[in-house]
């Protein structure tokens, strides 16, 4: 293969993997305080997990994450899955592709599990995506005129379905601002519930100062 096939290739599976699917992480539950989103916030950083806010940076996906991640790619984009596989085994683009991959795989089953409509528009896209590259791989650049129609057709079908992805999120963020404009007003008009509620955490943040875990020392 070339030097600049292979920059192509190189570019093409970045670009691929990284877009739509990773702009849609699972936006909080609109119903949970902010505190308890902010102290869930918190303990992901602590862990090292991704946080939505700039916190810790990724962990390294585990051999089953990746595992299920791949069989997902190869049965649902099987181009795309063997351009990543193709790659070398160690290097260091191939480690980067693939968390990309797991955390788009991870953010597609929240987004199937919370959104199956959405899903099923995104899922529509990537064969369409995974289609235009195949056909791109067998007759690189120099396409016969009845190919450039096809391919410009699906590209047309691309484009519309994402237009409709966008209108999809938009009716759910105008949902989730709806239920948090509910929510505001429930809290507001139980103010002293809240209050009680902050006091109880305080009270068990204390203790656990005054309960060090074993081999702390303890505080003075």
């Amino acid at each position: 293969m070339s030097r600049i096939s292979q920059k192509y290739l190189t570019f093409t599976i970045g670009t691929l993997l990284a877009a739509p699917m990773l702009s849609l992480a699972e936006l909080p539950p609109t119903t949970r305080p902010a505190d308890d989103q902010n102290e869930s916030s918190a303990q992901g950083s602590a862990r090292g997990f991704p946080n939505m806010r700039g916190g810790a940076m990724d962990a390294p996906p585990t051999r089953q994450e990746i595992d299920d991640a791949s069989a997902w790619a190869r049965e649902n984009f099987p181009t795309r899955a063997r351009m990543l596989e193709n790659l070398p085994p160690n290097g260091p683009l191939r480690a980067r592709m693939t968390q990309r991959l797991v955390m788009r795989y991870n953010n597609m089953m929240r987004t199937k599990e919370q959104d199956p409509a959405l899903y099923d528009i995104l899922m529509k896209q990537e064969h369409l995506r995974d289609d235009v590259l195949a056909q791109l791989r067998r007759s690189g650049s120099d396409l016969p005129a009845d190919e450039k129609t096809a391919l410009r057709g699906k590209l047309s079908e691309i484009v519309d379905l994402s237009l409709k992805e966008r209108q999809a999120r938009i009716e759910r963020l105008e949902r989730m601002l709806a239920e948090q404009k509910q929510k505001l007003a429930e809290d507001e008009g139980d103010r002293e519930k809240l209050i009680t509620q902050q006091l109880e955490r305080m009270r068990k943040e204390v203790e656990i100062f005054r309960r060090p875990p074993r081999g702390d020392a303890e505080p003075k």
